[in-house]
């Protein structure tokens, strides 16, 4: 325990733990696959506390793993020995501008969190993860998506400057808080978006926000496709991307078993948050229950959706664009207000319940084989007796290519046979160009595959900023 011993010389006791209850928390992560015990966890509460442990880990040779939520799927928040530094100790807003529509958080704060401070100042923010109790820091290190990708672009889109710590405890302090003003080319703040903690620790991100008006909800079209395919519906998503131009653009396919207890926590959590008339209902239980009316109880294997729609209320010209680019069945739909806290808060627990394990596959795959793509993956869970299937897909900003999840919760014992499916789907990906992803960052595990020769080139310079390998040593490279 000299680590411990040490550690509290440099950082005093009050957030060094050494016990083994303490460390007992951080056992695993959320994929439940990867087990390991620190020999000590520091929570720090400052950027020089997260110095100072850099420092003291490169003059003992000692590895640093970084941990946010603990919502990682194959143990790069989990580590086996050495410090873990939990980094949900550092949790406040620095600054924010209502005016320039920017916002300073610490690494540490979680999206709901920040959602719920954001709003209080008439601001909110767009391309963060549905998983709200991940943290500013974990979700800009993997690059991630959300559903208002396809305008407005990843997350990583949205940061104008971070506060990162590097490998030898220097702090970079990297981008203008101005709208428009991050520098390209010789930029280092690229190489922290998607770099999994790897090449330095972030601890304060800057990032664009928006008007948060809950009288003026976007404005979409929630389309049905019971008669046909969901390779279809990616098919008309396609077509409306190109002709109409739409703000919001997602597919989905569930089971019906599984949209009924979808919709249940959907409407219990927007009881919840006090949205009781139609225009602050969710989308789904608007647009499940508008199905029943239609079609009636006799639904088929699977529930095939699309949503398209634009920021605003006055775009009923622009809807109907999107309408005859469908070949589902239209209704017009308004978006909810409190749609994050939602829509998170119902899909964390319906992949929770009953103490499952949420197993997630997630893809980035070119636009052209995306229905290919969709196709395999649901028939190769299904084999495997996986049928409580989840499908969400979200087309990116630049048009061609297509984020897709396949999402189930499961019992404990059953997780590692998902993830021998999950690693067929990881081959099928490579194949067709693609890469495997958690909220955009790559797998270790395909990453090679994935980046070609430019891993190599990550490696070096992986090596030339952390020599002594501390920072999540085996994570990416």
């Amino acid at each position: 325990m000299y680590l411990n011993e040490e550690l509290k010389k440099i950082l005093g006791e009050k957030i060094v733990f050494s016990n083994q209850m303490d460390r007992s928390v951080y056992r695993t992560d959320i994929g439940h696959l990867v087990e390991g015990m620190p020999e000590v966890v520091v929570v720090p509460r400052t950027t020089e506390d997260v110095r100072k442990v850099v420092i003291f880990a490169n003059e003992k040779g000692t590895p640093v793993t970084i941990r946010g939520g603990g919502t990682t799927w194959n143990g790069e928040s989990v580590s086996n020995g050495g410090i873990l530094m939990d980094m949900k100790g550092m949790n406040k807003v620095i600054e924010y501008n209502v005016k320039e529509k920017w916002v300073t958080a610490e690494a540490g704060m979680t999206w709901i969190k920040l959602y719920q401070y954001l709003k209080e100042h008439d601001l909110s923010f767009r391309s963060a993860p549905d998983n709200l109790v991940s943290t500013v820091g974990g979700s800009i290190s993997t690059c991630g998506y959300g559903f208002h990708c396809t305008k407005y672009g990843s997350l990583a889109d949205h940061v104008l400057g971070l506060e990162v710590v590097l490998p030898d405890g220097k702090v970079l302090q990297r981008g203008p808080k101005e709208i428009g003003m991050r520098m390209y080319g010789a930029d280092p703040l690229p190489l922290f978006l998607s770099g999994y903690g790897t090449f330095g620790i972030i601890t304060k991100a800057t990032f664009r926000c928006y008007s948060y008006d809950e009288r003026s909800p976007s404005h979409l079209v929630g389309l049905l496709y019971n008669k046909f395919e969901i390779e279809d519906a990616v098919e008309d998503m396609l077509l409306m991307s190109k002709n109409c131009n739409p703000d919001i653009l997602y597919f989905g396919s569930t089971t019906p078993e599984f949209q009924m207890m979808y919709k249940d926590m959907l409407i219990e959590e927007a009881h919840k948050l006090g949205c009781t008339y139609k225009r602050k209902i969710p989308l789904m239980v608007q647009l499940y229950s508008a199905y029943l009316r239609k079609f009636g109880k006799k639904t088929p294997s699977r529930f095939n959706f699309v949503f398209a729609g634009y920021d605003g209320m006055d775009n009923k010209k622009k809807l109907r664009c999107v309408k005859s680019a469908s070949r589902g069945n239209a209704l017009y739909e308004f978006s909810v207000d409190d749609e994050y806290l939602v829509r998170g808060r119902a899909l964390w627990r319906i992949f929770t319940q009953k103490g499952a394990i949420p197993c997630f596959s997630d893809c980035v795959v070119p636009a052209s084989c995306a229905g290919e793509m969709i196709r395999f993956g649901i028939t190769e869970l299904e084999k495997n007796g996986f049928n409580q299937i989840a499908l969400y897909g979200l087309l990116t900003q630049n048009k061609s290519a297509i984020g897709i999840g396949f999402y189930t919760g499961l019992p404990l014992d059953r997780v590692s046979e998902y993830e021998g499916v999950r690693k067929k789907i990881a081959e099928k990906v490579v194949k067709f160009g693609g890469v495997i992803y958690k909220y955009g960052g790559i797998r270790k595990n395909t990453a090679k595959e994935s980046i070609g020769e430019g891993y190599n080139l990550m490696h070096l310079l992986k090596n030339k900023l952390d020599p002594n390998d501390i920072l999540n040593r085996g994570v990416l490279f």
